[in-house]
């Protein structure tokens, strides 16, 4: 349970991160 709810916070940051990223490309 614990691994599901770790990588929430880890997953959240590193879309964050790869939305920009897409928005960059994107543009």
């Amino acid at each position: 349970m614990f691994a599901t709810r770790l990588p929430l916070k880890f997953l959240k940051k590193k879309t964050k991160k790869k939305i920009t990223f897409v928005n960059t490309k994107d543009e």
